[in-house]
């Protein structure tokens, strides 16, 4: 029977998320298939992990289900499993402790939050994973049949095409090294829709860091804080200045005094990772203070087309504002 397990804090666990109904799993999520909007981190539905992740949900749904009928408490679950699990008299006993834990977090977990992730688990037997570079090469292969198909369903073809793709730290994307202007403002228009521009820079970030390109930590903090900054107040960190060691709005006011007025009212982050929104971004603003922002680049980010493949640009290419690829 295929089932559909959903993310659900049951047993209102205190430090869990717990949203308002029952959500898709973060690895279901990973695993979603896209084809007309991108989607910056994309995996393989063909590879032993997906698949020993669909036979872990649907091995342990029903007890998940019967044990939240049975046990009304989270430590009356734990307790109950670490006997079935992890006891001297467990009928388990002669499996490996890896094993036996395995089986013990994901009847847990699978009860308790309606997931089972972990992959040591003795029903699955050896699962084999793929190399990053497996996962990279899928990925980025998907990535550009994302946006291929985005251009094709809009009678665009860029196969033939050498051009270079450009995102800003707002995430405006533009088209360079095209002749035809008109066609070049009608495919940024196109990805900067459905969040596109959004995705595409992230997984330019992140293949970035997968071929170990080194961007400099002040540019990545800078960029961060501004993500930040515009995700929970609205504002830019163009809006503020330095002054006297503090980044202040044109009132006076403190950037970190506005970040957690916003923070405190929204429900863009749940209650119980408030504090921890507010740590980070504190530790953005600390690490930034004493530094000249001015003098610090945005991060935008450029990857090149060519021949109907996406080709990553070196750090050096990156962050020059005056690429020579660009002009």
């Amino acid at each position: 029977m295929q089932v559909n397990s959903m993310y659900y804090n049951y047993y209102n666990k205190e430090g869990r998320y717990t949203p308002n109904s029952p959500q898709t799993p973060a690895w279901k999520k990973i695993y979603e298939q896209s084809e007309d909007k991108i989607k910056s981190s994309n995996e393989n539905q063909d590879s032993d992990t997906y698949k020993g992740l669909v036979k872990l949900e649907n091995y342990y749904y029903e007890l998940g289900v019967l044990n939240r009928a049975k046990y009304s408490t989270y430590e009356e679950l734990q307790n109950a499993l670490s006997q079935k699990y992890l006891s001297k008299n467990s009928i388990y006993a002669n499996y490996s402790y890896q094993e036996r834990r395995a089986m013990y977090d994901n009847e847990l977990n699978m009860s308790a939050f309606g997931i089972a992730t972990n992959l040591s688990d003795p029903i699955l037997g050896a699962v084999k994973g793929e190399s990053d570079e497996e996962r990279q090469n899928f990925n980025r292969q998907s990535v550009t049949n994302q946006i291929n198909n985005i251009l094709n369903k809009n009678g665009i073809d860029i196969n033939s095409l050498s051009l270079v793709f450009s995102i800003d730290k707002d995430y405006n994307l533009s088209v360079f090294n095209l002749e035809d202007s008109t066609l070049a403002l009608k495919i940024s228009s196109l990805l900067n829709e459905n969040n596109n521009a959004k995705e595409f820079f992230t997984h330019i970030l992140q293949s970035l860091r997968f071929n170990g390109v080194n961007i400099d930590e002040d540019i990545l903090n800078k960029f961060h804080l501004h993500r930040e900054l515009v995700n929970i107040t609205g504002f830019s960190l163009d809006d503020f200045h330095q002054e006297n060691g503090q980044i202040l709005n044109e009132n006076g006011q403190n950037i970190i005094d506005i970040f957690n007025e916003y923070l405190e009212t929204t429900d863009k982050v749940p209650n119980e990772f408030k504090g921890v929104a507010f740590s980070y971004f504190k530790s953005l603003v600390d690490s930034l203070a004493n530094k000249d922002l001015n003098q610090i680049a945005d991060l935008n980010l450029s990857i090149a087309y060519e021949n109907g493949v996406l080709k990553d640009l070196d750090n050096e290419e990156i962050l020059n504002k005056n690429i020579s690829i660009l002009t």
